[in-house]
């Protein structure tokens, strides 16, 4: 698309008066929207984590959730420069204050980014189809989910177009679910290729010296993995220790000359854990 002079001064003015609409009419009403959002995402995910049984624990946390929330309202020179590199000016841009407003709404996709950034992809799925099912309050999927999951080499994250629906608002959203490897790791390849400036040849060499070191990327989350699992598997032999200390300690009090001990010792251990699991009610 060439633009002359006039042509490129239209594009400029129709841009800045749109951007000016959605600084002084939306970005506040917007900011407060992310808010209500942000805490029932959090409240949502968090019940699935406690129901899915994915959470850990330490000596200070009884519940460590394994993701975090990366929140935004699209700025102002994101705005405009999207309007221009989209080409989204023509159909947005009018005379009526009100009606670019509902155009903002209907033709920008991403007015808030949500990125739910997971510790490792081994809960990729359990997160994506929690958000599917609609399990969420007020946030529907548009993305079908085949075409939501994205890979680069060989690592997969999830890019989902969403609406936040309340009443009669309907605010566009766009969801990522990624790692915090993966994450950061796309960060880099957003800069050197989706970001980059140069010559293809370039932008091409960036690409595939980065698609050459995804499985090393791979690796280093399946050693976190591990990690994680055998620090709640010592965990878990170091609690039933303890507890097996306890019951021994109140059986000495109260009971002399008890035959095989241990192995009474176990089956009652046994019965309490279970309780604990909510095995026996």
């Amino acid at each position: 698309m060439k633009l002359g002079g006039n042509g490129l001064k239209d594009v400029i003015k129709k841009s800045d008066e749109i951007a000016l609409v959605y600084e002084q009419d939306m970005l506040e009403d917007l900011e407060s929207k992310l808010e209500r959002i942000q805490r029932n995402l959090k409240s949502r995910l968090e019940k699935l984590c406690i129901e899915s049984g994915i959470t850990t624990s330490n000596s200070v946390y009884h519940e460590i959730f394994p993701f975090s929330l990366i929140f935004r309202v699209k700025k102002v020179e994101s705005l405009k420069e999207k309007l221009i590199r989209k080409y989204l000016y023509e159909d947005i841009y009018d005379c009526d204050r009100s009606i670019i407003v509902e155009n903002i709404y209907s033709k920008v996709n991403d007015l808030i980014g949500i990125t739910i950034l997971i510790d490792t992809n081994k809960n990729l799925e359990s997160f994506a189809n929690f958000l599917y099912q609609g399990k969420i309050n007020e946030i529907v999927a548009i993305t079908p989910k085949v075409d939501a999951l994205s890979t680069f080499g060989d690592l997969t994250y999830y890019n989902i177009k969403a609406n936040y629906k309340k009443m009669q608002e309907v605010v566009p959203i766009e969801i990522q679910i990624k790692s915090t490897v993966v994450s950061a790791f796309t960060n880099i390849q957003h800069k050197l290729i989706y970001k980059n400036k140069d010559v293809s040849i370039m932008r091409d060499n960036n690409e595939r010296i980065l698609k050459s070191v995804t499985p090393s990327v791979i690796a280093i989350e399946n050693i976190i993995d591990s990690v994680e699992e055998s620090f709640t598997s010592s965990e878990e032999v170091v609690e039933t220790y303890k507890r097996q200390k306890k019951i021994k300690q109140l059986i000495l009090e109260k009971v002399e000359g008890t035959s095989d001990f241990d192995s009474f010792i176990k089956d009652i251990d046994t019965i309490i854990n279970r309780s604990l699991q909510r095995e026996i009610n």
